[in-house]
């Protein structure tokens, strides 16, 4: 038996869809992602990143809660930056979209 043993987590399956604008770029990213039991939209959006799937600049944009970031969990308004802290489960889909430049 193992005393300090690492949980063993169950993967989950979420939809992610992106449209950001960031530094002058129009960032889309639509995917079904794979996450573990119990991680927050930011472990998503950090895994993402790292597999290359989202651009660096849009992860930490959407991470700062930067202006006009808004985030949808199962069509649900998520206020930003407490959204990134939000667990993820099993099916939820997820949308995040910034504002368009101009007035």
């Amino acid at each position: 038996m193992r005393l300090f043993a690492r949980k063993r987590t169950q993967p989950i399956r979420v939809t992610l869809n992106v449209r950001a604008f960031v530094d002058g770029h129009m960032a889309r990213a639509s995917l079904d992602a794979r996450a573990r039991e119990g991680d927050r939209l930011k472990d998503l959006l950090k895994q993402l990143r790292h597999d290359g799937a989202v651009e660096t600049s849009v992860v930490r944009y959407i991470l700062r809660g930067g202006p006009g970031v808004t985030v949808l969990k199962n069509g649900q308004l998520l206020p930003m930056p407490e959204a990134a802290n939000t667990r993820l489960a099993n099916g939820d889909e997820l949308s995040i979209i910034t504002t368009m430049a101009g007035g």
